[in-house]
């Protein structure tokens, strides 16, 4: 081998010796290690930053999911009954994994008849609305109340869950065609996580003096991170729907599922 050759073997081993040890250190200086401080529970922790190698944990008492207001049951189109309540988590720091809910239907003797079951998450500190419907043979006029009950909760420190970041619901417009109502809008996504399952909530007002709620739909959008989509609520072809609505008073509820 000449000496020119041995010079670029001597050249090229040296790189790749050279490449390695900055790549080391490059990794060592950015690495993330698990610490008692991160709000996630790792290294052989107990909970979130606190036994094992952390300090002991003390007894955490959590605060039930409380349901707000009242639980609202409308049937205004017939054969379809719509349930919609508010639920909010009074818990800093820790987010409920998804937990049961039941809502429980009574006609307007107060007896009972039917349940509507389904799953769910709450953010720390969130708020949230849920919807359910269902099919009924029954007339409208037999349903009288609702009840909502949380079920089964479980917490989970705020570190481990990382959320989009949603704007409010904008250039929201109620449009009626024919007996056909839909509520239409733009949603913008303003974080660094895609949301691949947004659920938008409409609730309709009643244009009579006392505008009050009389119905609601539900509309599952994706929306990647840093951008926007448009979303559609469509509502039950119905004459008495149609008319009943006041196209100024629609509200729009947004959750991340």
């Amino acid at each position: 081998m000449s000496r020119t050759s041995k010079k670029i073997l001597y050249g090229v081993i040296y790189a790749f010796i050279f490449f390695f040890i900055l790549r080391g250190i490059y990794g060592w200086a950015t690495a993330v290690y698990p610490t008692c401080f991160d709000g996630i529970s790792n290294q052989g922790e107990e909970r979130a930053d606190c036994g094992g190698p952390c300090t002991a944990c003390v007894g955490i008492v959590f605060d039930p999911l409380r349901v707000e207001g009242a639980v609202n049951l409308f049937t205004a189109v017939e054969g379809r009954g719509v349930l919609f309540a508010k639920v909010s988590n009074p818990n800093t720091g820790y987010s409920a994994r998804p937990f049961g809910y039941v809502f429980r239907v009574f006609n307007t003797d107060g007896q009972f008849v039917r349940d509507v079951e389904g799953r769910t998450t709450l953010a720390a500190s969130a708020q949230k609305y849920i919807f359910a419907a269902f099919e009924t043979a029954k007339k409208p006029s037999t349903f009288g109340s609702a009840s909502l009950e949380i079920k089964d909760s479980a917490w989970s420190a705020l570190g481990d869950i990382v959320r989009p970041v949603l704007s409010l619901p904008q250039n929201v417009k109620t449009i009626i065609d024919g007996n056909t109502i839909r509520v239409e809008g733009t949603l913008k996504n303003q974080g660094l996580m895609d949301a691949p399952e947004v659920e938008i909530i409409a609730l309709l007002h009643d244009r009579s003096g006392f505008h009050d709620p009389f119905f609601a739909g539900k509309a599952v959008v994706g929306i990647s991170s840093m951008s926007e989509n448009k979303f559609s609520v469509l509502f039950p072809s119905d004459r008495v729907l149609a008319d009943k609505v006041d196209q100024a008073l629609s509200e729009v509820f947004v959750n991340i599922e």
